[in-house]
């Protein structure tokens, strides 16, 4: 009978410190500061792979190790997280009202793996090498109103539902051409500076969804799936060629000096 206490004891000493490693902490910005240095925390904790980070409003935090992970990561309105040229990876939600940027010659991919996107800040990675990186099926919030500069690439198998505004000023591109897809939900907007899906599928009959392409120069019409747009804007200016015959199901809007051409 003590036998069989102690190892029930002891299972559940095994299984406590199992969850507690396990465990997720949500850790707030101090002040400004490098990611690494427990000083940047409040409680002067640096967090893990598996906790959740929230940088606070004024504070610029930036990366100061090859790789940095975080599970959810929320950045508030007026915070800056400085990726240098260091590679970070959310694996949680993304809820972006601040800035996430990298200025630095030698910046590297933002990785996300989470499945929800959010919130009305940007994204700056517009050097010609590096891309915010989507690595798992994800949704943008219908609250969402996000700006991307730079590129976003889509891994094999993943989806993007956007149901919010979103705008990427280069280019959406996928890594397969038949499971890297990026689907424009209801009453949805998707901006596009540069190439949409050369590689891969896009979803853009929903109703009530936009698509706009806005470049200052030439720039190809992507043939969506069913080849149904339903709002299709032109902006920007040189030719929009499309790669094929579409069907409107909403409205097509062409401004500034932009040409539509098949």
């Amino acid at each position: 009978m003590k036998s069989s206490t102690r190892i029930l004891l002891i299972s559940i000493f095994f299984v406590f410190n199992v969850l507690l490693l396990n465990g997720q902490t949500t850790y707030t910005s101090a002040s400004s500061g490098k990611w690494s240095d427990g000083t940047t925390w409040v409680g002067g904790v640096v967090p893990g792979p598996n906790d959740n980070a929230i940088i606070s409003s004024g504070t610029t935090v930036s990366l100061d190790k090859p790789n940095q992970t975080i599970n959810d990561l929320t950045i508030q309105t007026g915070a800056v997280v400085n990726g240098e040229n260091r590679i970070l990876t959310v694996n949680g939600t993304f809820l972006i009202n601040g800035t996430y940027t990298s200025k630095n010659a030698a910046a590297k991919d933002l990785n996300f793996n989470g499945d929800t996107l959010a919130g009305s800040g940007s994204i700056i990675i517009d050097f010609s090498n590096n891309d915010f990186v989507v690595g798992e099926n994800a949704v943008i919030l219908s609250s969402s109103d996000l700006k991307v500069y730079g590129n976003v690439l889509l891994d094999n198998s993943v989806t993007v539902t956007n149901k919010g505004d979103i705008e990427v000023t280069g280019n959406i591109e996928g890594n397969n051409a038949t499971t890297s897809v990026w689907t424009n939900h209801d009453n949805s907007y998707l901006i596009i500076g540069n190439s949409l899906l050369s590689t891969g599928i896009l979803n853009a009959d929903s109703p009530g969804n936009t698509v706009e392409y806005n470049n200052l120069g030439d720039q190809d019409i992507k043939l969506p799936s069913s080849s149904i747009y339903y709002n299709l804007n032109i902006k920007g200016a040189g030719n929009k060629n499309l790669l094929g015959a579409i069907v409107l199901d909403g409205d097509i809007l062409i401004n500034n000096s932009g040409i539509l051409q098949s």
